[in-house]
């Protein structure tokens, strides 16, 4: 059971650091002001960072696949053969 309560600890302790940098590093999130994230992290122990991770961070642009065309769909190509 001890050693179960450390390694929770130390994961706790981990994903709070990791989310205060990540605060700290990413541009003005648009889900409230820098330091209202700093706050709510750094008071809420466990709780702070998972809500930073599924709400405040700041979510990269879906790209769509774009599927790659060979030289026989290019007709420019296949009117200089």
């Amino acid at each position: 059971m001890v050693r179960f309560l450390l390694v929770f600890a130390l994961f706790a302790l981990v994903l709070l650091i990791w989310s205060f940098f990540d605060v700290l590093q990413c541009q003005v999130p648009q889900t409230g002001s820098r330091a209202r994230w700093i706050a709510v992290v750094l008071l809420l122990p466990i709780v702070g960072p998972l809500l930073w991770i599924y709400y405040g961070r700041p979510r990269a642009p879906k790209r769509r696949f774009r599927r790659g065309s060979g030289p026989d769909d290019d007709q420019d190509f296949l009117r200089n053969l």
